[in-house]
């Protein structure tokens, strides 16, 4: 156990009952309380909105997505079936990963809001906008059946 690597973090959504800025005793550890903190690839802020995952989430999927773009040319490069390939092994784990934390089934109590689910919606679209070579304006639920890539909140609830 390294003190170094230790972190405070207060989970709370009522913060004028509870002293966010409490601090531990343990000695080598200096730090005071953090805002987030991830934890085996999670984004986990204090208040548990799932914000800072979402949009971590985000910016990588949009990198990937930028490499797609560069495999998947429309006069050469991989083929649609390799490309879809790509987008299934590569791209959409890293955009489902670590949903069962922060995704709940509809109906529940407490769900993410839809805002976020639809930045991560967006990103996934423009993923099989390139692999497709479609236009931006066409169908997402078509460009969605040509691909065999379900909705990404069926694909989250799986």
């Amino acid at each position: 156990f390294a003190p170094d690597k230790y972190h405070l973090i207060h989970f709370t959504k009522a913060r004028k009952f509870v002293n966010v800025k409490a601090t531990v005793n343990i000695q080598g550890f200096t730090e005071g309380p953090i805002t987030d903190l991830r934890m085996l690839g999670v984004q986990v802020d204090s208040k548990l909105k799932w914000g800072p995952h979402i949009n971590t989430t985000k910016n990588k999927a949009t990198a990937q997505m930028g490499a797609l773009t560069r495999l998947t040319a429309s006069t050469w490069g991989a083929s649609f079936r390799k490309a879809r390939t790509i987008y299934s092994a590569v791209i959409r784990p890293a955009i489902t990963y670590g949903c069962t934390s922060w995704y709940t089934t509809p109906g529940i109590k407490e769900q993410i809001s839809k805002t976020k689910i639809k930045q991560l919606e967006t990103a996934q679209n423009q993923c099989l906008c390139a692999i497709l070579g479609a236009y931006k304006t066409t169908s997402i639920r078509v460009m969605e059946h040509e691909t065999l890539c379900p909705l990404l909140r069926l694909k989250l609830e799986e």
